[in-house]
């Protein structure tokens, strides 16, 4: 898996460096591979990142989830509507109607 973004005119492309669990460790400049990774990730035990290196919104990062950058909160996106926010350490679901079955009992 690689991707690209573009800022400010200028397209990268990034390889990835995962380790066993699919947290991105490092991003490796496509075009110049030889240079090592450009941009590095360490994780907290909650799943909290410190980022070194160049700047850039490469969305996969712990565990292989995507980081919701449009959120001011730092949650990931686990997929089938299951969101994890490391600093209460848990997972979220999301609200709303789940249908007849989810809607309780009605009186009248």
């Amino acid at each position: 898996m690689a991707g690209s973004f573009t800022s400010g005119g200028s397209t990268t492309a990034w390889v990835p460096l995962l380790d066993a669990s699919g947290s991105t460790l490092g991003l490796v400049n496509a075009a110049n591979v030889d240079a090592g990774p450009a941009t590095t990730y360490t994780y907290d035990p909650s799943g909290t990142p410190t980022v070194s290196g160049a700047a850039n919104n490469w969305p996969f990062q712990y565990q292989g989830m995507e980081h919701e950058f449009i959120d001011p909160g730092r949650l990931y996106y686990g997929g089938g509507g299951q969101f994890y926010n490391p600093q209460i350490q848990r997972s979220l679901s999301e609200t709303g109607a789940t249908g007849i079955s989810g809607a309780g009992p009605v009186s009248g």
